[in-house]
């Protein structure tokens, strides 16, 4: 059951997240608010409190720069580690 609920949080939280992160940093664009709160719930039902954490580091302070490209790292960071457990 654990494996199952790791596969559902990578197929349905984080590639997703990581895929349109991707598209904003190559259109020099950012998440808007609303997008990035869809995101947010999304982590609260899928994802660990780590990524809840990668939020609020990234971007809900507003005195931080490069947020994408910060969050961008997180969250690459998470989809290794739990590829990495799914591969093991």
């Amino acid at each position: 059951m654990y494996l199952i609920e790791i596969k559902e949080t990578l197929d349905y939280f984080y590639y997703p997240l990581k895929t349109e992160i991707e598209q904003c940093i190559a259109n020099g664009a950012t998440i808007s608010r609303e997008n990035l709160q869809k995101f947010e719930n999304k982590a609260f039902r899928y994802a660990t409190i780590h990524t809840a954490d990668s939020f609020k580091r990234c971007c809900d302070d507003p005195t931080k720069d490069n947020k994408m490209e910060r969050l961008f790292y997180f969250i690459k960071s998470d989809i290794r580690d739990y590829e990495n457990i799914l591969n093991n």
